[in-house]
């Protein structure tokens, strides 16, 4: 019985309240920046994703909160106060993670232009199919490489060089070791 109740399992129920605020905590903050940039958009008539996804960098530096928290409560097993854990990590954490989410920002803004263009030129082209095929692959890529970069900023003390680094390893890595095998 002791191995359940420290199992994966019991230990997300026993803490989604916590999961559930450390994600409101992240997401009203992050849907007003959303809102904003999307209203900036209406108002001067730019509505374009250039404008819509700005929202990606000042909520960028929210996802530290998140992310640490998740990590306190789900690998190190800690029993936290969520706030006070969020507000921490935010702080200790943001300029990093405000240059993630300008990276972010142009991985997503420049890929969303790429397959508009790919995708309009497929009638003209088979060329531009396999061309929309392998950016749409290598797009998939970039955005899981993503997936890492917060995990890795929070967890390791080492250069921002290295950590793009290290995901991007994770990710191409994985996906050779699979095609090979």
């Amino acid at each position: 019985m002791k191995s359940f109740k420290n199992s994966a399992f019991a230990r997300f129920f026993t803490n989604f309240p916590k999961i559930m605020f450390a994600n409101l905590l992240y997401t009203i903050p992050s849907t007003i920046c959303f809102a904003i940039f999307g209203l900036i958009g209406y108002l001067t008539g730019f509505q374009n994703v250039i404008v819509w996804f700005l929202g990606i960098i000042p909520a960028y530096p929210l996802y530290a909160g998140l992310v640490m928290v998740i990590r306190k409560i789900a690998v190190e097993k800690e029993d936290i106060n969520v706030l006070d854990t969020f507000k921490t990590s935010v702080k200790d954490n943001w300029k990093t993670f405000l240059i993630n989410g300008i990276i972010t920002y142009l991985i997503v803004t420049l890929s969303v232009f790429a397959i508009l263009y790919y995708y309009s030129m497929a009638s003209v082209s088979v060329v531009y199919s396999a061309l929309l095929t392998l950016y749409l692959f290598f797009s998939a890529m970039l955005v899981a490489t993503m997936f890492y970069v917060p995990m890795m900023n929070i967890t390791y003390d080492i250069k921002l060089l290295q950590v793009y680094k290290n995901s991007f390893i994770l990710v191409f890595g994985k996906i050779l070791r699979s095609v090979l095998s």
